[in-house]
């Protein structure tokens, strides 16, 4: 299966979500790793920036998704 076909199933099948599930599971996703996060920023901004609206507020301003996961990695000890 190439990338692109896989990338195009997980689009559709993230698009047939409702939104708050859909950006409840981008936000577990990014939690797992970095390269988690960084194929999620890759292939998928859209879904990043519904799930994290305050990081998609400012563009000009690089941030990272990182502060969340280890927020959310903080609330889970």
């Amino acid at each position: 299966m190439s990338l692109d076909y896989f990338v195009a199933e997980l689009r559709k099948s993230y698009n047939a979500m409702e939104s708050s599930v859909r950006s409840q599971k981008i936000r577990e996703l990014v939690a797992e790793s970095k390269d988690m996060e960084s194929f999620i920023r890759e292939r998928f901004p859209e879904f990043l920036a519904e799930a994290f609206p305050s990081c998609a507020a400012k563009p000009s301003e690089p941030r990272s998704v990182s502060i969340f996961r280890s927020a959310r990695a903080a609330k889970h000890r």
